[in-house]
């Protein structure tokens, strides 16, 4: 601390002895008596400096403990002077420490519970040929699925020609509609005609309806069936009549019907006579002759717009017997060509709209086509 001038500012104690250590430098001749007192004042210091080490015998050697350990702690070189500080009669004032800033408080011990932050968001980079969102719309698209797992039902639609069990033939048309229609031809010669609705689920085909053994209002049916779509419809019937059936598909249904093959004149001879005619323009007109008894009848037939058979429509005159007078009934006709040597002939039916009767509308081309 002494031993030199220092770069940095200095205490004012540091000031202070070095102001001492210049004044004692600066006295070169003293006066006698200046020196008589100074050899005094330093015999009697001597002799208090004895007492106060303890080299004499004094009480107060004992009672100043501090004063022994402020000359301990006198650095090495300056022993004297800290002794003769210390034997001041009256205590110095103190000097006031050097001002050193409190060491700030530990962080963990002032810091209050730390309060949620939430972490910081990642910057996104920045992007020099990147687009700028300025609007968003929300699109429906239709979904594309694979149809795997999904149930395909067989289709039962079209012409179907076999026997039954029994051996009696059995014809059924599925039409495009759900319409089912059906003749029966047992070995009495009894013609029973098949009137009902259907559908297919899977491999599955059933329907529902009537089946008349005459103008009488007809019994009801179920029809349960396996198809295999276009190649084999095979099941029973149960009811009014009951039969099991194997029916194969006949591949002239898909044939686009025409008017060339249905018109001309067809007839139908058994206990009764019918006699149908058709024109080029489809109109119909036709009479039934049984029991001495004759009704008329008139209607149209159209071809269907893709398949081999055509609508009919068929309405009685008001002369006619019960149940056909005055009501017109709906229906189909198909044409089997000319084979074998054969006449062409055509197998047709209709039934008014509450299905209390099917009207057999049959016969061989006797004319025209």
């Amino acid at each position: 601390m002494f031993s030199g001038p220092s770069s940095g500012p200095r205490s004012p104690v540091d000031a202070a002895f070095a102001r001492a250590h210049r004044s004692m430098r600066g006295a070169v001749a003293l006066h006698p008596l200046v020196a008589a007192a100074a050899i005094s004042v330093i015999v009697l210091a001597a002799v208090g400096v004895g007492v106060l080490t303890g080299l004499l015998p004094s009480p107060l050697a004992k009672s100043a403990p501090s004063q022994q350990v402020a000359e301990a702690s006198a650095p090495a070189g300056g022993r004297d002077f800290g002794k003769a500080l210390a034997y001041q009669p009256a205590p110095a004032k103190p000097v006031a420490p050097e001002r050193v800033a409190p060491p700030a408080p530990a962080r963990t011990a002032s810091r209050p519970a730390p309060a949620y932050r939430e972490p910081a968001r990642p910057v996104a980079a920045t992007c020099g040929n990147c687009g700028t969102v300025e609007s968003v719309r929300a699109l429906q698209v239709q979904g594309q699925g694979t149809g795997l797992g999904a149930v395909v039902n067989a289709n039962a639609e079209g012409f179907w020609d076999g026997a039954t069990g029994a051996g009696d033939p059995l014809a059924l048309l599925v039409t495009d509609d759900g319409k089912l229609w059906g003749f029966h031809l047992a070995r009495s010669g009894d013609l029973a005609m098949v009137l009902g609705t259907g559908s297919t689920q899977a491999q599955n085909y059933t329907a529902n309806g009537k089946i008349f053994m005459s103008a009488s209002s007809g019994s009801a049916f179920s029809l349960n069936a396996t198809v295999q779509e276009k190649k084999t419809l095979q099941g029973s019937l149960s009811g009014g009549a009951a039969f099991s059936f194997k029916l194969d598909y006949d591949s002239s249904y898909e044939r686009k019907a025409s008017l060339d093959d249905i018109q001309g004149t067809w007839v139908a001879e058994s206990s009764s006579t019918i006699a149908t005619t058709i024109s080029a323009t489809g109109a119909l007109t036709g009479y039934v002759v049984a029991n001495g008894g004759r009704c008329d009848f008139s209607g149209s037939v159209a071809p269907h717009a893709s398949k081999n058979y055509f609508r009919t429509t068929v309405t009685f005159a008001n002369t006619c017997a019960r149940p056909y007078a005055g009501v017109t009934t709906s229906g189909f006709a198909l044409v089997e060509p000319a084979a074998g040597g054969g006449a062409a002939s055509m197998l047709a039916a209709s039934a008014p709209a509450d299905g209390s009767f099917v009207f057999p509308l049959a016969g061989v081309r006797a004319s025209g086509g």
